[in-house]
């Protein structure tokens, strides 16, 4: 990434829910993927953003604190996978599409919309990402099957906030908190960072 930083919208995990999740990453750290999630940085993605200048950026953190949402509470835990089966680019656990989530997404994609960013076209699918970059042949087809079947479990995941990230590619962890926003009646409060 070269240029202005990038940055995503999402709902941050708790460390309990995280450490969860990085239990799971342990059980099944032998399948073949080139590129693991650091605990720190599991969450679930609202809004990928992109480039963004500090004129847009302070206009989107203005335009998100009037969003007003009431806390909610998520089902997580069954493995899947994107991309081609026989070669799946990426391992996530499957997050619950709430009738609130449904509506979070909705306002932030239309406050996002408002500010000038483009519309996302894909079906928005929640979950937390595992990890990226299959690198094995079919014969760890079976095993990612396996692995499917006997790591699953719900985990309840409450979503009282939602936060902008700035990404840092070549840190561990690789994003950082810009401004949080913060569940409440009449519009969502929050902080910069």
């Amino acid at each position: 990434m070269t240029g202005e930083p990038h940055y995503f919208i999402a709902v941050p995990l708790s460390n309990d829910v995280k450490e969860r999740f990085s239990l799971t990453q342990q059980q099944i750290s032998n399948l073949p993927y080139k590129q693991w999630t650091d605990w720190q940085d599991m969450h679930i993605t609202l809004k990928f953003l992109g480039p963004v200048s500090d004129i847009k950026l302070k206009a989107l953190i203005h335009r998100l604190h009037q969003i007003s949402f009431r806390g909610f509470t998520l089902k997580a835990g069954n493995i899947e996978t994107f991309g081609n089966p026989a070669r799946p680019r990426v391992l996530y656990v499957s997050v619950e599409l709430s009738k609130q989530l449904t509506a979070l997404y909705q306002k932030i994609e239309l406050a996002s919309l408002e500010v000038g960013f483009s519309k996302e076209n894909r079906i928005y699918i929640p979950h937390i990402t595992l990890a990226k970059k299959w690198i094995g042949q079919n014969d760890w087809l079976n095993k990612l099957d396996q692995v499917k079947a006997n790591v699953q479990g719900p985990i309840k995941i409450d979503v009282r906030e939602f936060t902008l990230f700035r990404i840092y590619p070549n840190r561990i962890p690789k994003y950082r908190i810009i401004a949080t926003f913060h569940e409440q009646g009449g519009g969502a409060s929050g902080s910069i960072n």
